[in-house]
């Protein structure tokens, strides 16, 4: 599932790499378990600017300019995202920069299902019981960061029959119940 710093990851590599290629939403679904998996960026409604910005760069058009452009002006243009990205984060709230709840109800009403998993907003967290939103959980994937900061950062999540468990390197494990 790309994301929003590899949103260009395209079939060729995908299959070069002998991996699949997943869209933006897909529904898991397990012996025990259902869910809906996202990349979260798309849930953070709120965030129009960023939204415009995913708009822009997720267009064919734009794909097609960036392509033609030499690899040396498209790694400027990468970067030149990057920082602008960073510093227009140190300055948005945080509730801005996080998923809105009516888009992850949304979300999870055209799936017909109660529980959502998804990263973007690195925020780790099992969040519990929203009825008034038909949310019965939202687990929050952290980011991976392994060779440019301090403390290395990272986890994933795993399912144990009706179980789901987050894990985060350097954290106790949370467990969450789907029955």
């Amino acid at each position: 599932m790309r994301g929003n710093r590899d949103f260009l990851i395209s079939t060729k590599l995908a299959q070069y790499l002998g991996a699949e290629l997943w869209p933006d939403q897909v529904s898991v679904s397990t012996p025990s378990i259902k869910f809906v998996l996202s990349h979260g960026d798309e849930l953070c409604t709120d965030d129009s600017s960023y939204q415009r910005f995913r708009r822009f760069v997720r267009s064919n058009i734009t794909q097609s300019i960036y392509y033609a452009l030499p690899l040396s002006w498209r790694i400027g243009v990468a970067n030149c995202f990057r920082q602008r990205s960073k510093a227009a984060g140190l300055y948005k709230s945080h509730d801005i920069t996080d998923v809105n709840p009516d888009a992850c109800a949304a979300l999870l009403q055209k799936h017909k299902m109660h529980t959502l998993v998804h990263g973007h907003t690195h925020r780790p967290a099992v969040h519990t019981s929203a009825p008034d939103l038909l949310i019965d959980r939202r687990i929050v994937l952290p980011d991976w960061e392994l060779d440019h900061s301090e403390k290395a950062r990272g986890g994933w999540l795993s399912i144990h029959g009706p179980q789901m468990v987050l894990h985060r390197l350097g954290h106790d494990d949370v467990v969450c119940d789907v029955q």
